[in-house]
């Protein structure tokens, strides 16, 4: 009888070991996907931001030109 309680408890212990290592990769992956798409929108918003520098620049430079 100790024998089986033993070996029931050993594989749930193994089963919920099993199931967090599961999770842990699961959730890694997710991350690198949320951190893979964070890095595309900062690309996006440094080239907005550059853009709309290099407008203005121009633009000022125009103003200042005509005085």
């Amino acid at each position: 009888m100790a024998v089986m309680e033993w070996a029931q408890a050993a594989t749930i212990v193994t089963a919920v070991a099993a199931f967090t290592g599961l999770q842990g990769i699961w959730t890694s992956r997710a991350l690198d996907r949320v951190d893979a798409a964070l890095d595309r929108i900062e690309a996006r918003l440094d080239h907005l931001g550059n853009g709309v520098l290099r407008d203005h620049g121009e633009r000022i430079a125009r103003l200042e030109s005509r005085d």
